[in-house]
């Protein structure tokens, strides 16, 4: 069983079609978009913990008046 496998490999040049250009750049745009979502998300939660820090800090100078 110690025969050496030889793989031979045919490489033929193509034409571009519609698929081999439209693939590509619908990953690349999904790639941009899950990205600009992930900040956004980030965005968001800056918000939410400045809305929070904000409202505790009303409530404080209320207190201490």
């Amino acid at each position: 069983m110690d025969e050496d496998v030889v793989y031979e490999m045919n490489v033929h040049p193509m034409r571009h079609d519609r698929w081999s250009v439209l693939i590509p750049a619908l990953v690349t745009a999904s790639c941009i978009l899950e990205n600009v979502g992930g900040m956004l998300l980030t965005y968001a939660n800056f918000a939410a913990q400045h809305s929070a820090q904000a409202e505790y800090d009303r409530r404080f100078t209320e207190v201490m008046k």
